[in-house]
């Protein structure tokens, strides 16, 4: 038989009472197995399942990386128009006079953040063959 395990996460314990005379209790301490018969009079009391629990934690991190990459493209995109201007201005002191590359340090004092050299190198390719 199949089953999932539920929780109560209301404060209290849950009693699921099927009209079939089948009677469930789903406390707050710890996981019940419950058979799939039960599962839609389980949820419909307000117990959750062991799987839903996993799948919010999974989309919490997703969502939180997601927000991290969503935060460096952004800085990214902010460093590269900053470092347009520089060229339209003819800022020559921003840039690096070893490899002509913008300096790092520079962007970051701009963005008030530390900008990583590797950032800077594809932001830096990406104007170029923009320019081309």
């Amino acid at each position: 038989m199949e089953t999932k395990n539920f929780k109560s996460f209301t404060g209290e314990d849950i009693r699921v009472a099927m009209t079939s005379g089948h009677v469930f209790l789903i406390s707050t301490g710890e996981w019940t197995s419950i058979p799939k018969f039960a599962w839609r009079d389980s949820y419909s009391a307000g117990a959750v399942s062991e799987d839903t629990v996993q799948a919010a934690a999974i989309d919490k991190t997703t969502m939180d990386i997601v927000k991290t990459k969503t935060k460096v493209e952004d800085r990214k995109l902010m460093a590269k128009e900053i470092v347009k201007g520089w060229i339209e201005e003819n800022d020559l002191e921003k840039f690096s006079t070893k490899d002509g590359k913008p300096k790092s340090t520079e962007i970051g004092k701009i963005l008030k953040c530390q900008f990583p050299n590797g950032q800077r190198d594809e932001i830096w390719y990406q104007l170029q063959e923009e320019m081309k």
